[in-house]
């Protein structure tokens, strides 16, 4: 009879490919981590080439290359049928694309990872593949002893003079395996042990020959697991699963067990061998790796993945067992703020203390869950109606308004939420979700720190700023949008020196729609910087007809909304506008917000420094500090018309006015004051060196046709009587 021929094993192979000689480096020093062979290929033939050579286990492969591709690799090792089973994962830059994805599973891989890889996710399916290659090696080395042991029991019969040959292959068998072996006999004590098991578990064969379970931990194994165990081998002489066992230093690890009889001629079992695997790291990198997908990294929390699986399955359960689910989704009131002010390692530590409250004021069964940036959502299970969850959202907002202490600054926010329950307001899960979140809009809109219930006419709301939303997209095309001019006029001389553009809509069934209303929407659906840039062109070429006409040095002016976030674009389209319009750099200046003015300081120093103006907007409305302000690359601050409004009736908004304008000044800035409406407040500002002047005092904001009549209307005049203010008759 011959003999299989069993000498020890080599490591496993795997194969690298990839063009790119620096990615070559990089994954054979992370592969360095796993127990393998590594052999690297930089182009699709040498690969080819290699796999006549070696036999592999896992092959990585870049999929584009310029011999031949990596899809062409894949499909003609799936057509030979010695490389046909060998696990292909692609590793791509350049297509992440679904058609690329499908292309790649026809093409016979097994897994697709994009380019920069996550080396925790890459390892982990590398082990996987090890391990999944390590059983079935276990399995043919079951199958081989299997096999020897039938020709053992034939040579027995046939030739009883073959014994000692018999038992010198079976101890090779044993002694060579890489797996663990235990043989027992068939009351389950040990007869012999491997050195691979020996060195898996510490026992020798000392301490285990004639043991009972030795090496299982029992105490993670109750009796109706080792009753089904015992059943399975009854029944089919064969059980294969997992087992928590202990090694001799009492180190816990988890096995994969493959267990089978064997039967004396009679029938009777003689003896079981157990093939025993560690599997701890494996199922530490498969925990690890789940653990990356399904929760929040920063706060801990369940994140919108496993919080879609657990709300899916809160709405199967109740449809089995009845009652009510009712969803939260709440918002962290004035966040952005914190965000932008702070920075984003305040507001990460205080979404971390948001969360440690929000777990604070629900059930055990609850569930809480961070869906992105300051949205957390919440699903409580057995409720019977909306007045059972009012007490859970007054709580929540309760601890919410209470002060953050982060960094030792005292940080205050609030909380904005929005109900909905299931089967009362939705028929599933998404429409539940989709539901609270209009319900937490309604919150925000009544005032914040707010809670709201889900109404149909919510839904109808959101129909009608979807179908705004699509409108407003071909608005510019359908020339509906206009730029109206408010002037803004010198202090001391009272001449219009520049112009705030101001957008609007001309809706062709709805009318003049206010820039309260799309504005938000452009922000929203990413429009907003197609609007500002279309403004800009327009702004540009509108500014430089003024000058020619009235031989003025006019300036104009363009809001930049704190949701846009391409504004080099913005900057090389303005340049490339003026130059058009025959204007300087100079002639045009952006508004921003204090608080985006503080969210990227270098990035508008640039373009301060290229000679376009910059303007704060809005100031003392937001949280800016004297030195953030004086960092700021802006030329103007521009007073709030809140402050403004105020001036001879509020003791503390004048005296406001007054020191906004000596700090400015102090900083070499010019001063704007909006919203100018009154006699009075022209004078004020004029007393307190104000520079420069906007309200409905001297113009509401103006088409460019009126915007041109208003500067032919409002010549100089040197004479102050009657209706005349300091040179300009109004």
């Amino acid at each position: 009879m011959s003999m299989p021929s069993i000498s020890d094993a080599s490591k496993p192979k795997i194969l690298i490919v990839d063009d790119d000689p620096r990615n070559l480096i990089a994954l054979e020093r992370l592969l360095q981590k796993v127990d393998a062979e590594v052999i690297a290929a930089n182009s699709g033939n040498k690969a080819l080439a290699m796999t006549l050579d070696h036999d592999f286990v896992l092959i990585l492969l870049d999929v584009h290359m310029p011999d031949i591709d990596g899809y062409e690799v894949a499909h003609l090792l799936q057509g030979e049928a010695r490389t046909s089973g060998i696990p292909i994962i692609f590793l791509t830059a350049a297509y992440t694309d679904d058609h690329h994805k499908l292309k790649a599973y026809a093409s016979g891989a097994v897994d697709y990872l994009e380019k920069p890889i996550n080396d925790v996710v890459l390892l982990s399916k590398v082990r996987v593949f090890l391990e999944l290659r390590k059983k079935e090696e276990l399995q043919e080395v079951m199958a081989r002893l299997a096999e020897v042991n039938r020709k053992l029991e034939d040579e027995i019969e046939l030739r009883r003079g073959s014994e000692a040959a018999h038992r010198q292959l079976a101890d090779t068998v044993f002694t060579a395996a890489r797996e663990g072996i235990m043989i027992t006999d068939a009351e389950q004590r040990v007869i012999a042990v491997n050195p691979a098991l020996t060195a898996m578990s510490g026992y020798n064969s000392a301490d285990a020959v004639g043991q009972l379970d030795f090496i299982r931990d029992c105490s993670r194994h109750d009796e109706d697991f080792c009753a089904a165990l015992n059943t399975q081998l009854l029944k089919s002489d064969h059980w294969q699963g997992e087992i928590w066992c202990r090694k001799k230093c009492g180190e816990p690890f988890l096995a994969w067990f493959s267990i089978s009889a064997i039967r004396e001629s009679g029938g009777h079992v003689a003896k079981y061998i157990h093939v025993i695997t560690d599997i701890t790291q494996r199922k530490d990198d498969e925990l690890k790796l789940w653990r990356q997908a399904n929760f929040d990294p920063l706060t801990g929390l369940p994140n919108r993945v496993l919080f879609l699986e657990l709300l899916s399955n809160a709405v199967a359960d109740l449809r089995r067992e009845g009652g009510s689910v009712a969803l939260m989704f709440i918002d962290i009131d004035r966040f952005k703020l914190i965000n932008d002010s702070l920075g984003h390692g305040v507001g990460d530590l205080l979404l971390q203390e948001v969360a440690i409250r929000l777990k604070a004021c629900l059930r055990e069964n609850d569930v809480v869950a961070r869906l992105s940036g300051d949205e957390f959502t919440v699903i409580l299970k057995g409720v019977h109606d909306s007045a059972h969850t009012i007490p859970v959202a007054q709580e929540i907002i309760s601890e919410m308004a209470k002060p953050f202490i982060i960094n030792g600054n005292e940080v205050c926010v609030g909380a904005s939420i929005g109900i909905s329950l299931l089967p009362q307001d939705a028929d599933s899960a998404s429409s539940l979700l989709r539901n609270a979140d209009m319900a937490m809009y309604s919150a925000k809109e009544s005032g914040r720190s707010a809670f709201a219930f889900f109404a149909r006419q919510m839904n109808e709301k959101v129909q009608s700023v979807v179908r705004l939303s699509n409108d407003l997209r071909y608005a510019i095309d359908r020339d509906e949008l206009q730029v109206y001019y408010q002037p803004i006029v010198d202090a001391d001389t009272l001449e219009t020196v520049a112009a705030e553009a101001l957008v609007r809509w001309q809706h062709p069934r709805l009318g003049l729609v206010s820039p309260a209303d799309f504005i938000p929407i452009a922000e929203d659906t990413g429009f907003i910087g197609p609007l500002t840039e279309w403004v800009v062109q327009r702004a540009c070429r509108d500014a430089g007809q003024w000058r020619q006409k009235n031989d003025r040095e006019l300036r104009v002016s363009v809001n930049l909304s704190n949701r846009h976030r391409h504004l080099e674009n913005c900057v090389s389209l303005a340049a490339a506008s003026l130059q058009q319009a025959g204007l300087p750099r100079e002639a045009l200046t952006f508004e921003i917000t204090e608080s985006f003015a503080m969210e990227d300081v270098e990035r508008l120093q640039a373009i301060r420094a290229g000679g376009i103006g910059l303007a704060i907007d809005d100031f003392g409305t937001g949280y800016s500090s004297l030195s953030y302000l004086r960092r700021l690359p802006a030329d103007v601050l521009k007073i709030d018309r809140s402050f403004v409004s105020e001036l001879g009736t509020d003791a503390d908004a004048t005296m406001l006015v007054g020191s906004i304008i000596a700090i400015a000044h102090g900083l070499r800035m010019r001063v704007v004051a909006e919203g100018v409406e009154t006699r009075e407040q022209l004078a004020y500002l004029q007393a307190a060196g104000c520079d420069l002047l906007q309200g409905y005092f001297f113009s509401k904001p103006l088409p460019n046709a009126a915007f041109n009549d208003f500067l032919d209307r409002h010549s100089v005049s040197s004479e102050i009587d009657g209706g005349t203010v300091r040179g300009y008759a109004w």
